[in-house]
């Protein structure tokens, strides 16, 4: 037979064939990834997200970090929790096929489920990890110093996810301090805890609590309860977009010290409608963007309305350490004290993720 002649889908099954014979000689390295010159990668696939495959080989130190849509070709032997673009979800493992980009998901009998396009999948997890390889988290600190006026400002962020095969939650913590000769010091520090449930076709339900202390706004503490109802519009391995509704439950406490005319000191309750937006590019080297804006009309009080806004870019360093640069922007125009309608807080800060 003359292989100079033969098609190039035979080809690639060939080289398809040749690369798991050698798999089965180590037991890691039983997925392959076929690269552009038909270059193989034989090894143990650890996931993708965010339009970035992860493969750990006998052959290097360090995990391979691949492009997903630089991937020409793809045989697994892990089965994968996987993700579509369509919002369908699947078990099973993952091989290309003859046409072009193709790709057929199986059950493990060999039963198929799905015949895809390669870039129509936008994430993959191994269905036997372990807690800790579905657990995502991150953390980094700032620090601002200026002469004049003594000024000292201190930031931390940090956040702990984990994903099932049909749901995520998730924790972070904001702590801000500043102070400087002549003012009063300003002490901000959010809490938040959320959850998904994963429905079909992009849809999804949503929980939220939140916890809110900032004098900039002389709040003691603010408490808010969220259940929502959201759909992925746009979901991909370049970007996602996606919204939500829902209702809110608010409590605030205000702290009449740095008021100069002092509030009810009892909780205040309300109930506000809500709707938010979320965006995430990625497709952007070393730099991602994170990005999201809630709007609350309050339903029990007469003309209240309320923003909150935030921004992040980060930008990724060897060793999985980053560099990010965030904006929280949270508007009430009806503030415990005229004039505190706004509040901003503007950070950058080194940090580290897993």
């Amino acid at each position: 037979m003359n292989i100079i002649a033969m098609k190039p889908n035979y080809l690639k099954s060939l080289i398809f064939s040749l690369a798991l014979l050698c798999s089965y000689n180590a037991a890691a390295q039983i997925d392959t990834l076929v690269m552009p010159g038909n270059n193989l990668i034989v090894g143990e696939i650890k996931g993708m997200q965010y339009g970035v495959i992860t493969i750990e080989t006998d052959y290097s130190d360090d995990d391979f970090t691949i492009e997903w849509l630089d991937v020409v070709a793809i045989r697994t032997q892990t089965r994968f929790l996987i993700s579509l673009s369509n919002g369908e979800r699947l078990n099973g493992t993952v091989s290309s096929y003859g046409s072009e980009h193709g790709v057929k998901i199986h059950e493990s009998d060999g039963t198929e489920l799905a015949d895809v396009a390669l870039e129509d999948i936008v994430f993959l997890n191994g269905v036997e990890s372990d807690f800790w390889g579905r657990m995502s988290a991150s953390i980094d600190f700032g620090i601002n110093l200026t002469k004049a006026n003594n000024f000292k400002q201190y930031n931390a962020r940090s956040n702990v996810g984990y994903r099932a095969d049909r749901w995520s939650a998730g924790l972070s913590y904001d702590l801000l301090r500043s102070s400087q000769d002549e003012t009063d010091p300003i002490r901000r520090q959010e809490f938040g805890s959320t959850f998904q449930y994963y429905l079909e076709q992009k849809w999804y339900i949503a929980g939220n609590l939140n916890l809110l202390s900032n004098t900039e706004q002389a709040l003691d503490l603010r408490r808010s309860l969220k259940f929502g109802g959201g759909r992925s519009i746009i979901k991909n391995n370049k970007a996602e977009w996606g919204a939500i509704v829902g209702i809110a439950f608010l409590n605030e406490e205000f702290d009449n010290s740095s008021l100069t005319e002092p509030v009810d000191p009892n909780p205040r309750a309300s109930t506000e409608a809500f709707i938010g937006t979320n965006a995430n590019l990625f497709d952007t080297g070393d730099l991602s963007l994170t990005s999201s804006l809630y709007m609350y009309p309050s339903l029990t009080e007469s003309g209240r309305f309320r923003t909150d806004f935030s921004l992040d870019v980060k930008y990724d360093l060897p060793l999985d350490f980053y560099i990010k640069t965030g904006l929280t922007y949270n508007y009430d125009n009806q503030p415990a004290e005229a004039g505190n309608e706004s509040d901003y807080v503007m950070s950058i800060g080194f940090g580290w993720e897993l």
